[in-house]
């Protein structure tokens, strides 16, 4: 294959399709996305309280852009969760922000777990959450199943990332 010339027409071309793709995978704009084809916006919706749940890397930008979002359409922010593997100063004010362990789950992961246990109490069955998932999440809410010790949980995820298996694999 050829390589293109920088200043080609079709070099331009592909750095524009590369960008637009970058964009549209970005956590904000792809969050922005789904909500757009997944939430409500009927006036029985505004009656609702709506709750943020962001877990993982990109939690603190798919949390802007949900936020963002619930203002944008009306719709009433409850609260809810930042779960990051650090502090973001751009954590929305109306969401509280949570820091994990990461990649291998330790006592801040559990005191995630429990604060996203504690924040289910608060939500109403009636209510909507919205539950932003994004990669580390594993690590960053690790609270092991009653019979297994946290050290425990540690040490498997940590075999099985040295391990060098795919991460589907596990």
């Amino acid at each position: 294959m050829t390589p293109l010339e920088p200043t080609s027409p079709a070099a331009h071309v592909a750095g524009e399709v590369f960008r637009a793709a970058l964009l549209a995978a970005a956590p904000g704009p792809a969050t922005r996305s789904a909500l757009l084809r997944s939430i409500e916006y009927s006036p029985s919706a505004r009656a609702r309280q709506h709750w943020i749940v962001a877990t993982g890397k990109a939690a603190p930008a798919m949390a802007q852009a949900a936020v963002a979002f619930l203002a944008e359409h009306g719709l009433p922010l409850a609260g809810g969760l930042v779960i990051a593997e650090r502090h973001d100063p751009d954590t929305p004010a109306q969401l509280r922000p949570v820091v994990g362990d990461h990649p291998i789950p330790g006592p801040q992961s559990l005191a995630c777990a429990n604060a996203l246990a504690a924040l289910s109490d608060d939500v109403a069955p009636a209510d909507v959450v919205i539950a932003l998932i994004s990669g580390g999440t594993s690590a960053l809410i690790g609270a092991p199943v009653e019979g297994v010790r946290s050290e425990d949980l540690a040490a498997l995820n940590a075999l099985l990332i040295e391990s060098g298996l795919p991460i589907r694999a596990t």
